[in-house]
């Protein structure tokens, strides 16, 4: 273990180890810097060949509820990755690209992004309110652009008034 991300290593941990981790984080057990470490090192893993990436989705499972801005900037790029890889997979080389139907596996990465960001998105909302910490301000572009990409309703439809009413304002 790396507690505290204190050394310059990263830490690939056998399965029976990531079960005892995916439950203290979900008790809530593990600090914010060791949740952010053992994300980077999990995602690392994976680029580097050495961590299978259905597994990398799974660990990312443990964050559902997960509110602070530092963990969910390191949990959204490397979804981002994990989404233009797959994303870039679904074109065999020398073909044109076009964009069908969400691949199976993209529909899976949104219901993950769902799993992650809407109960976030339920707690902070689309707009700001006085109440907001820095956090949540921090967080919520981070959510609402997760969401928004995958299409979410609510989220669309709130920034399509947004947009309107700043275009309303400005003519």
């Amino acid at each position: 273990m790396n507690p505290d991300a204190i050394n310059f290593y990263r830490v690939h941990y056998d399965p029976p180890m990531m079960k005892v981790i995916v439950e203290a984080i979900g008790r809530g057990t593990v600090p914010e810097r060791d949740r952010i470490s053992l994300l980077d090192d999990q995602f690392a893993l994976a680029r580097a060949g050495f961590q299978r990436l259905d597994r990398v989705l799974q660990f990312c499972r443990a964050f559902v509820g997960e509110t602070r801005y530092s963990v969910w900037s390191v949990l959204s790029d490397g979804l981002a990755q994990v989404r233009t890889l797959l994303e870039e997979a679904s074109y065999p080389v020398g073909d044109q690209v076009v964009f069908p139907e969400p691949s199976k596996e993209i529909c899976g990465l949104n219901r993950l992004y769902i799993e992650l960001a809407l109960p976030v998105y339920e707690k902070i909302g689309f707009e700001p309110t006085s109440a907001d910490s820095n956090n949540d301000r921090l967080l919520r572009p981070i959510i609402i652009s997760i969401l928004g990409r995958i299409g979410h309703g609510d989220v669309i439809s709130k920034a399509q008034t947004a947009f309107e009413r700043h275009y309303a304002a400005m003519t």
